[in-house]
């Protein structure tokens, strides 16, 4: 679902980022976006990659999610195909397990965050819940990517903007429906 371009565009802030740490992805669904998230991390040699996803579409629209099997049972199992087809899988981590667990998991093994890429639940609540849950691992000057940033996902849009507001991040630029914000 992510373009070419916008997935260049992560393989480049990622690969490019000075600061050493972890690259954590939400919403990995069959992991073209952490195929370039994987790959700057594997050829920078910067942190670990891990991927984040419990394999069972958002709410209302499951039948976007499905790749072959009308349950989504596959998910996972195509996901790690793919890793291994594209020789990334030794460096993906993936946590197939919902956003909480994952976030435990994550303070249970200390991981400092340099780049956050939330692409999971849109709705406002979604949103909020995995910045409340993943900003914590960040460290000042991470870089966080927001998908979907459009009017067809409002709750993001106005996660963004409070953000911006309250907690004095920058906005470094929007492409392809896609916000980047510098903590």
């Amino acid at each position: 679902m992510l373009t070419e371009e916008a997935g260049k565009c992560l393989f480049t802030l990622c690969y490019t980022q000075q600061l050493q740490g972890d690259v954590v992805e939400i919403g990995s669904w069959q992991g073209y976006s952490t195929s370039f998230l994987a790959r700057a991390v594997a050829e920078s040699g910067n942190g670990r990659m891990y991927a984040i996803d419990h394999f069972k579409g958002n709410a209302g629209k499951k039948n976007f999610y499905a790749v072959e099997k009308p349950d989504l049972s596959d998910l996972q199992e195509k996901f790690v195909e793919n890793m291994q087809y594209l020789h990334l899988a030794q460096t993906v981590s993936l946590l197939p397990m919902p956003n909480q667990q994952a976030a435990d998991q994550l303070s249970r093994n200390a991981v400092r965050v340099r780049f956050l890429f939330i692409d999971g639940d849109h709705s406002r609540e979604g949103v909020r819940r995995d910045v409340d849950l993943f900003f914590p691992f960040l460290m000042k000057g991470s870089i966080v990517v927001f998908d979907d940033c459009s009017q067809s996902a409002p709750g993001v849009i106005e996660v963004i903007d409070r953000l911006l507001k309250d907690n004095g991040c920058e906005r470094i630029f929007t492409f392809s429906n896609t916000a980047v914000v510098v903590i």
